[in-house]
Formats: C-alpha cells, structure tokens, sequence
C-alpha cells in the first residue's frame, strides 16, 4: 500500500533570483558640446562682467596708491617742518638776516636751509646757493633722500628705463617767487613729470607740502 503525501509536487523550488541588467545612458550628439550660440552667449556674459568689474579694480588700485602718496608726502611734511623749528631754535628768523650756521642735522645729516628756513639741499659746500629760485632736481633729491627714514627709490631723469627702476620722478617746477620740488608717484613710467597724476609738491618759499592727484580722487 502505498502513502501520498497531499500538497506536495515533484518541481524543484524556483530561485526567484533578481537580474541586474547594465544601465545604458545613451547620450544625443546635442550633449556633447557648447553650440555656437552658448559660446557666443558665454562670450558675450564674461565681456559684461569685466566691464562692471574693470572700473571698480582699477578705483581700488588708485585708492592704494593715493593712500602711499598720502604717506610719503605726510613723512615729509613733518621732516622738513622739523628742520625748520631746528632753524628758528637757532636764533635764525624769515625776513632778517641769517646768521652764520644755518644748517640744520636731522638724524645725523646736515641740511642746507634757505633764507626762508627751508630745508634746501644737503651738499655740503663752502657756499651753497639758498635763493628759492635756484633750486635744481639734485637738490631736492637729496631731501627727499636723506629726510624720509626708509626713502623710496627715485630719479632725476625721465626716459622710460630711468623711470621703470623707480618710485618717484623728482623734478623742479619753476616759479617766479619761489621754485618747488616735484615727488611724482611713478605709476606709467612712460609718462613724464610735466603730466605728473599722483604727486605732491614741496614749496620752498612756505614749506607747504601739496599733494596732486587725478580729478576723479580729488586733492588736498
């Protein structure tokens, strides 16, 4: 006699086993680069951007550069200032005669002073010329120089070259009462002190120190 088991089935159990199948990303010949058009697009956005942003690099760079000027001409004003209170310590007074020692020794140099109580030059010679109407580029190099404690490099000259080696173009601007030295910030070195931007003046009648700069960042 045989035995049935009800409910069974001669069928090997399926796995149910899932298929993972590689998925395939197939790209349009469209995806593969910028059109014409996009580039121009990009040209056209990167063209705008630099001409908002140009103008406000280029206010940033004057603003630094004013703010040097600013400092040297400051240190200046306060060494030359300090050469003249030596002066009148002296005895020494505008609109009388000087005496005989009208030199001055800041910081170990001695000064020339003109008859104004100016710091003039700082050749040391047996006679120096202390008119304010002689002066000469030389000369106001070396107050420059020697007055500044760590002066930036500067020329008398005015070709490019001479120019691209240094910080300041020194010059004199001729006058009928009273010559002054010129201290140009050397910002294109092929310009030439007489269209001088960034500036300041030393006036060796008052000792007035001006600075000069472009229209657009006003002036002292």
């Amino acid at each position: 006699m045989q035995n049935y088991i009800s409910g069974t089935s001669s069928k090997p159990a399926s796995t149910n086993a899932l298929t993972v199948k590689p998925l395939v990303v197939k790209l349009s010949r469209h995806s593969l680069g910028f059109t014409l058009i996009e580039l121009v697009v990009v040209i056209v956005l990167i063209s705008i951007l630099a001409a908002v942003a140009a103008p406000r690099f280029l206010n940033l760079k004057d603003d630094a550069e004013a703010a040097a000027l600013h400092g040297v001409a400051a240190g200046f004003s306060s060494g030359v200032a300090m050469g003249k209170a030596q002066w009148i310590a002296k005895g020494n007074a505008s609109g009388r005669e000087a005496l005989n020692d009208t030199r001055v020794v800041i910081d170990g140099i001695g000064f020339n002073v003109n008859n104004f109580g100016w710091l003039d030059s700082v050749d040391d010679t047996g006679n120096p010329d202390l008119t304010v109407t002689a002066q000469n580029a030389s000369d106001c190099q070396e107050i420059f120089e020697y007055i500044l404690q760590s002066p930036p490099s500067s020329t008398v000259e005015v070709d490019p070259v001479s120019r691209g080696n240094a910080q300041y173009a020194v010059s004199v601007v001729d006058g009928v009462a009273s010559d002054r030295c010129r201290y140009e910030l050397i910002v294109r070195a092929a310009d030439t002190p007489e269209i001088a931007e960034f500036y300041f003046d030393y006036e060796l009648l008052s000792g007035r120190v001006t600075v000069g700069l472009p229209p657009e960042l006003g002036a002292d």
